[in-house]
């Protein structure tokens, strides 16, 4: 049985500028990056014990919406038209927020090389051979960069946030 109505309301408020944002900047189409949120969250709705799954709030939704996005990029419905609404979506709060500052304190610990392919893999919505090309590095090169990266990531973020919790 699907989720309840009201907790994927205030999910949805608390989260849907990150996913919203985040397609816009692979897709670079509001349209489009608008429908891919609502794939998004018909998605949570129908299985939100997929998150179980995921590390984070913000790594499931993460995952979620660069999926749909580059299927939607892979598709032909990318579009190079210019965003008409400055206003898209609502920033997001609370939660969300936070971990998003544990992410970004997280990401500054990284080497820059890592940081930067980890960057393009998941906000560009390149796949390796295309990050290779725009890196100037072999496919296999941006696959350990980024491998390495996100297990320093990973204990990054323990660190920031056994740090938080000790502050």
């Amino acid at each position: 049985m699907p989720g309840d109505r009201e907790s994927l309301a205030q999910f949805y408020d608390e989260t849907s500028g990150v996913v919203y944002g985040l397609a816009m900047r692979i897709l670079e189409d509001p349209s489009t990056a608008a429908e891919v949120a609502l794939e998004v969250y018909q998605q949570v709705w129908k299985s939100p014990t997929n998150f179980e799954e995921a590390s984070s709030v913000l790594g499931w939704l993460t995952i979620l919406t660069r999926r749909r996005a580059r299927g939607q990029f892979r598709n032909g419905k990318k579009s190079k038209q210019p965003e008409t609404n400055p206003r898209a979506m609502p920033a997001p709060e609370s939660i969300l927020g936070h971990e998003c500052t544990l992410v970004i304190r997280a990401l500054a610990l990284l080497d820059p090389a890592q940081r930067e392919a980890i960057e393009l893999a998941f906000f560009s919505g390149m796949t390796h051979v295309e990050l290779a090309q725009a890196l100037g590095a072999s496919p296999q090169l941006v696959r350990t960069r980024i491998s390495s990266g996100m297990r320093k990531l990973n204990e990054a973020l323990r660190l920031v946030s056994s740090t938080e919790g000790n502050a």
